[in-house]
C-alpha cells in the first residue's frame, strides 16, 4: 500500500511522473487491438473527472431503456444535422447514459428527440455522484445533497474513519 502511496505522489506532484505517465500512454496506445480501445477509455476518464469541464451541460431524463423505466443522462449537446435529418425531427438531443456504479466503464450515447427529453433540477456534479454511487446519494436538487433523500456529504468520512483499522 505504501508503495501505491509514493508512487501516487511521485506522478502527481513531478514533472519526471507526468512524463512517464505520457509514455505509458503512447506505448499501451500502439498495442495492436489494445490501443484504441485504451484510449477510448481514457478519454472518458479525462472528460468524467475533470471537474471544470463543461462537455456535460445539464442533467436530463429519459425514459430508457423500456416504457416506464427512467435513467439520469447528461446533455452533450444538439444532435448534428446528418444524424437528426434521417430521422423526421426538428430538434433531437445527444445524451450520454452512464452505467453504475463507473460511468468510466461505459454507457450508452442517445439521441433522443427533445420532447423525449425532460428536465431534472439537478447540477452536473450531483448527477454523476448519483450515478457513481448507485442512486444512493441522490440529492433533492436546489443544490447540496440532502441527508434525507440520500448520503449527507459526512456520511462517508465518518464511514472511513469508523473502518481504519487501529495499531493497538
Amino acid at each position: 500500500m505504501y508503495v501505491i502511496v509514493v508512487m501516487g505522489l511521485f506522478i502527481n506532484t513531478t514533472r519526471l511522473g507526468a512524463v512517464a505517465v505520457d509514455y505509458f500512454d503512447a506505448a499501451v496506445a500502439h498495442v495492436p487491438g489494445i490501443g484504441s480501445v485504451y484510449e477510448s477509455f481514457r478519454q472518458m476518464s479525462d472528460v468524467m473527472l475533470e471537474e471544470d469541464t463543461q462537455n456535460f451541460r445539464d442533467v436530463k431524463l429519459v425514459e430508457f431503456p423500456h416504457e416506464g423505466a427512467y435513467t439520469l443522462g447528461f446533455l452533450t449537446t444538439e444532435t448534428p444535422p446528418p444524424l437528426r435529418e434521417p430521422t423526421g425531427h426538428d430538434r433531437m438531443l445527444t445524451l450520454f447514459l452512464p452505467l453504475a456504479p463507473n460511468p468510466v466503464m461505459g454507457g450508452h450515447l442517445v439521441h433522443m428527440p427533445a420532447d423525449k427529453v425532460m428536465g431534472v433540477d439537478m447540477t452536473v456534479e450531483e448527477g454523476i455522484r448519483a450515478v457513481v454511487t448507485s442512486g444512493v446519494a441522490v440529492s433533492g436538487g436546489s443544490g447540496g445533497a440532502g441527508a434525507a433523500n440520500g448520503l449527507s456529504e459526512e456520511q462517508p468520512g465518518r464511514w472511513a474513519a469508523s473502518n481504519t483499522p487501529t495499531n493497538s
